[in-house]
C-alpha cells in the first residue's frame, strides 16, 4: 500500500478516537447526573459528581482538540507529500517512532496513577476524595482502552512507513529519461 494512502486511514482511525474521548465524556457526564439524583447530600456522590464532571468536561475538550490536531496534522503532511515524498517519509517515519515511543510511557503512567488512585480510597477512607478518585479511575481506565483500540492504526502505518523505506516508493511517479 501506498504510505500516504496508509497515513489517510491512521488519520481516519485517529478522528474516530476523537469521538471515542467524546463518548467517554458523556459517560462521565451521565455517572456525574446519576450520583447528583440519587444522593446528593452524600459525601461520596458529591465526590462521584464533582470529579465526573470534571474529567468529563475535561475528555470532551481533549477529543474536539484531538480532532483539530488531526485535521492540521493531515494537511501539513499531505503539503510534505506533494512537495517531496522523501522529506514526507523521513518526517512521517521519525513522528512515528516518537508516537510509540510515547505511547508505551502514557499506558505506564496512566497505570500508575489509577493503581495511586485504588490506594487512596483504600488508606484514607474519606467519601468526597473517593467519589473523586473513583471518576479517575474511570477516566483512565478509558482512555487506556481508547488508546489500546488506536494501537492497530499506529502499528499498521509504522509498518508502511518502514516498507516504503525498504521499497521504490520515494521513485514512484517519476519519468526516467532514457
Amino acid at each position: 500500500m501506498n504510505p500516504f494512502k496508509s497515513f489517510q486511514n491512521y488519520i481516519a482511525a485517529q478522528k474516530s478516537i476523537s469521538f471515542y474521548f467524546l463518548f467517554l465524556g458523556i459517560f462521565l457526564l451521565v455517572i456525574a447526573a446519576v450520583s447528583n439524583l440519587y444522593s446528593p447530600e452524600d459525601a461520596f456522590y458529591g465526590g462521584l459528581f464533582i470529579g465526573s464532571l470534571t474529567t468529563g468536561l475535561l475528555i470532551m475538550l481533549g477529543g474536539f482538540f484531538y480532532r483539530n490536531f488531526n485535521d492540521k496534522l493531515f494537511i501539513s503532511v499531505e503539503s510534505n507529500y506533494k512537495k517531496d515524498k522523501a522529506i514526507f517519509l523521513n518526517n512521517e517515519t521519525n513522528r512515528m517512532e516518537k508516537v510509540l515511543d510515547d505511547f508505551s510511557s502514557f499506558q505506564i503512567i496512566f497505570t500508575i496513577i489509577i493503581i495511586l488512585a485504588i490506594g487512596v480510597i483504600i488508606s484514607f477512607k474519606i467519601p468526597y476524595i473517593s467519589g473523586i478518585c473513583i471518576a479517575i479511575s474511570i477516566l483512565l481506565i478509558g482512555i487506556l482502552l481508547i488508546e489500546a483500540i488506536s494501537k492497530y492504526s499506529i502499528d499498521h502505518y509504522s509498518e508502511e512507513l518502514l516498507k516504503a523505506h525498504s521499497s521504490n516508493f520515494i521513485l514512484q511517479d517519476t519519468e526516467y529519461i532514457s
